[in-house]
């Protein structure tokens, strides 16, 4: 599970052109599984969550992959999902990864890896701004015809 801060972001008024989550994987699991991230669905605490409390997940898969039995960088698109928390359409909660069924699931490093920095997740967002210019630009151009 992982999640991020977008506060920066939230309050304005921007199109998500893309998103990508990365995280590193330094243990390999089961080859062949499938990883899909989904969204998290209700609020959680690091320091709080075991099997029994875990938060719920939402039904929709975002993205998966499969794992491929060697240690590197997994890359998840979550485009869509981070459009929804900026627009305010769902809380975000964050994401989680989840395994195949009866697969031992690989180790990846956590945010609170401090012996290489640079292999903690990552949330690459690309946006731009919203342009209600073209919006009532189209509509004057709809009237006209």
């Amino acid at each position: 599970m992982v999640e991020f801060d977008l506060s920066d972001i939230l309050a304005e008024e921007i199109v998500i052109e893309h998103a990508t989550l990365a995280v590193y994987e330094y243990q390999v699991g089961t080859y062949g599984a499938s990883v899909n991230c989904q969204r998290i669905k209700t609020a959680w605490v690091e320091a709080g969550v075991i099997w029994a409390t875990r938060p719920q997940l939402g039904a929709r898969v975002w993205d998966s992959i499969f794992t491929d039995g060697v240690p590197g960088w997994w890359e998840f698109d979550i485009t869509e999902q981070v459009q929804l928390w900026v627009d305010g359409e769902q809380e975000n909660c964050g994401v989680a990864l989840v395994h195949s069924p009866g697969c031992t699931f690989p180790i990846v490093y956590s945010s609170d890896y401090s012996a290489d920095p640079n292999l903690r997740p990552k949330l690459t967002v690309e946006y731009s701004p919203r342009s209600e210019v073209q919006a009532s630009s189209w509509g004057l151009i709809k009237a006209n015809f």
